[in-house]
């Protein structure tokens, strides 16, 4: 995917279930669209929980193999607009995953819907999912109430700082609260941990920039409180 985040391996589609899915999108919406105007989050009305509960289709010849993504946005019956992700088989069916409710405009509608889509579409080709989820995971704040910290955030300026070293990334939150530590692999070349260590910094500023945070990288040995002006500096 352009412009996205690093994706790791999780576990293999045909491992996963509709409702792990359904949960992971919506909180990679939360953090990539803290302000969207999503009302609540549901499943198909005629979704049962033991169907929630079954593996993903996988790619296969079969005509109940995946074969696409099917993700929109449409006007709701009353009032506000519906987003819906569902895949696609090989007979044409479909296979609801997920639906939200949400007062946002049309085009942020349909925004969330790509988002959802080629997340899931990377999925399908490769078994990974974007790291961010696993990132915010980490930060002092509940996943299933982030829009409301985002909303927190906005008014109380919090802090992301991330430390360079030879052999890892160290993130911190606010002052001196360490949040993670991302080892730099031993095999990879100065130019390599410096690519790695990039795009580490460049997932966790676009993380920053969605919640409403602060961001900066510091050098080795420099504290999150200091006031002199940071820069990337690895060791």
């Amino acid at each position: 995917m352009s412009n996205s985040y690093i994706t790791t391996k999780r576990q293999k589609v045909s491992d996963t279930t509709a409702i792990e899915l359904q949960d992971y999108l919506k909180s990679f919406v939360a953090i990539e669209f803290p302000d969207s105007g999503i009302d609540y989050w549901g499943t198909h009305w005629n979704v049962s929980p033991c169907e929630q509960n079954a593996k993903l289709p996988e790619y296969g010849v079969n005509s109940d193999n995946f074969d696409h993504v099917a993700a929109y946005s449409r006007q709701g019956r009353t009032e506000g607009r519906l987003i819906e992700l569902r895949l696609v088989l090989n007979d044409g069916s479909t296979e609801h995953v997920v639906r939200a409710k949400s007062f946002g405009n049309e085009k942020e509608c349909w925004d969330i819907a790509r988002a959802m889509s080629n997340v899931v579409e990377n999925f399908y080709a490769t078994d990974e999912l974007p790291l961010a989820v696993d990132y915010v995971a980490k930060l002092p704040l509940a996943p299933e109430t982030i829009k409301q910290d985002a909303e927190h955030f906005s008014h109380n300026r919090h802090a992301v700082h991330m430390q360079i070293g030879q052999d890892h990334v160290a993130v911190f939150f606010d002052d001196r609260h360490l949040v993670d530590r991302i080892a730099i692999p031993f095999s990879f070349d100065e130019s390599e941990k410096m690519r790695f260590a990039r795009h580490v910094s460049a997932d966790w500023q676009r993380i920053s920039e969605r919640l409403h945070m602060d961001f900066s990288v510091l050098r080795v040995g420099e504290a999150p409180d200091d006031e002199e002006e940071p820069s990337f500096s690895p060791s």
